[in-house]
């Protein structure tokens, strides 16, 4: 008889059928967990204080042990405290109404450490599963609890559904970033603003931690690898870890944070709750995304960047050479690529293609129509001469311009897209601005010395230095430029210089003029028209 029993118990007392229409001297209510527990550890100490009422009809006290279940049907999940006979803890229940916690009915809630593998059975979920995955999955869940008498192992209460408690465990969103993904972020100094939202799971009353990972995007083994990738494969020092009690993360570059310009970064929070370990128990982990670090002034996509001209600036000369550079270095065999230049506002000019071949790598190559080139200089290509070997020369003065050069570089059976994005920039020499005399400014009449600023430098008046361009006729171009700057004054005596009273030109060394005395009259004048000036 006692074989057969535990044949039922486990785990066929669930479903005992024909049990449904038998009588039971005993009657069980489990009070629910307080507060509805919503992890792992909630669960174990919920359990262990939940009150457990039992009615006992017999007329004499009796030795039972407890089957404690914990279910959620949805999932097939069920964990029980084992079998109720290999370790019984029996407990004395006297006729009338008892109340017992659940600690004082078995010992597998007040054991240390909470679930273990000795004390309890697993189904639908193992006990790795339960120590890794700190939240309990969504949905409805159940405690019950069943009687059995201690020396006959025979029922003294009903079977399950009978002796169930229900609570419901509400799904939880992981956190999610605001501002990051596939954003670039520009400032070379300064703070990184990583911010997230994360609702933590109702009736949670532990304190919630994020721990933040940022580790850069690298080509692996020949290939680009994506943000997943490099967080998998991340390791200290590369990957940066930081701890914070609540978003956004304010991180300090450079002094916190070592980002390299063109790079891309895959970054993940994940909310874990702060126990004091430097872990934590995992609650949720984001999305893996990735953002680009494009600080002002260095753009392109980690392969291909603008070089020259840049920065809307104004170039002071007839022609230009356009110079871009490939980083991180790498040997590239092949660049296939095609150059745009429009006018803002404008018609375009003609297109550039062309394709590069290096059989011995960029620096072996260019070695032989210049000596002593680097691997540095040999990344610095250019790549916008449609006439030959000089630059287009049919730029205007005072106008403004934008390129963009896209192509791809091979290295072995790889292919590496690059994309400059658009630069825009000016030719010529920007405005000039008067200084003296002020605008409204009184004179005496005599000798009056007019001065100006000729103009806005350029923050690079000229590529990194001279580039070498191979002709296929075998010679060597050596491009570069010059200012040459000649302006002219005007003078008039109206607003819209519709007569000119009187104009002096001169070059950058002539900058004074004397004025005849004697003139009481409102004179006006505007800054020089330069040879390679906007204003010309």
């Amino acid at each position: 008889m006692r074989h057969q029993l535990r044949t039922l118990l486990l785990p066929g007392i669930l479903a005992a059928v024909n049990a449904i229409a038998q009588t039971f001297p005993m009657t069980v209510v489990t009070s629910a967990p307080v507060p509805p527990p919503v992890t792992w550890a909630e669960l174990n100490d919920a359990v262990a204080g939940t009150t457990v009422t039992i009615t006992s009809t017999l007329g004499a006290t009796r030795e039972v042990t407890p089957l404690v279940v914990m279910r959620n049907v949805e999932r097939g999940i069920l964990i029980t405290n084992g079998d109720p006979f290999a370790n019984p803890r029996c407990v004395p229940m006297d006729p009338g109404t008892n109340t017992f916690t659940m600690d004082e009915l078995t010992e597998a809630f007040s054991a240390a450490g909470g679930f273990t593998e000795d004390l309890f059975t697993y189904e639908g979920i193992t006990y790795e599963e339960i120590r890794t995955q700190q939240l309990l999955p969504d949905g409805v869940w159940q405690l019950c609890v069943q009687l059995f008498d201690c020396e006959t192992e025979e029922a003294q209460s009903g079977p399950i559904p009978a002796g169930c408690v229900t609570w419901f465990v509400a799904g939880t969103q992981p956190p999610m970033f605001t501002n990051i993904c596939g954003t670039t972020f520009a400032l070379p100094d300064g703070l990184l603003n990583i911010a997230w939202i994360y609702l933590p799971p109702a009736g949670l009353t532990a304190d919630v931690s994020y721990r933040l990972d940022i580790v850069r995007i690298d080509p692996i083994d020949g290939r680009e690898g994506d943000a997943n990738d490099a967080m998998l494969s991340a390791t200290v020092p590369e990957l940066f870890t930081q701890v914070y009690d609540a978003s956004p993360a304010m991180i300090e570059i450079p002094d916190e944070l070592m980002l390299e310009a063109g790079f891309r970064y895959a970054v993940r929070v994940t909310a874990f709750i702060d126990d004091g370990s430097p872990d934590g128990g995992m609650l949720s982990q984001s999305e893996v995304c990735s953002f680009l670090y494009a600080p002002e002034g260095v753009d392109g996509n980690g392969v291909l960047q603008a070089v020259w001209p840049a920065n809307n600036d104004w170039i002071p000369f007839d022609f230009l050479n356009v110079v871009t550079m490939f980083d991180p270095f790498r040997d590239y065999t092949r660049f296939t690529y095609n150059t745009t230049m429009q006018r803002i506002g404008g018609s375009s000019l003609p297109d550039y293609a062309r394709t590069l071949s290096w059989p011995s790598g960029p620096p072996g190559s260019q070695s032989m129509v210049t000596f002593g080139i680097t691997a540095y200089e040999s990344q610095f290509l250019s790549v916008y001469h449609p006439n030959g070997a000089i630059p287009d020369n049919s730029y205007r003065r005072g106008d403004r311009y934008r390129w963009r050069t896209v192509g791809d570089f091979t290295l072995g059976g790889t292919t590496y897209h690059g994309d400059s994005g658009e630069e825009p920039f000016g030719i010529g020499m920007g405005e000039s601005h008067p200084e003296e005399p002020a605008n409204g400014a009184i004179v005496p009449a005599g000798s009056v010395t007019l001065q100006w600023r000729t103009a806005d430098a350029p923050s690079e008046l000229l590529p990194p230095f001279a580039v070498v361009q191979a002709t296929a006729a075998g010679g060597t171009t050596f491009i570069n430029g010059w200012v040459n700057e000649e302006w002219e004054l005007q003078i008039s005596r109206q607003s819209d210089f519709s007569t000119i009273w009187q104009r002096t030109s001169g070059t950058l060394s002539g900058a004074g003029l004397d004025i005849e005395s004697g003139l009481a009259d409102l004179l006006r004048w505007r800054p020089p028209c330069t040879r390679n000036s906007p204003t010309r």
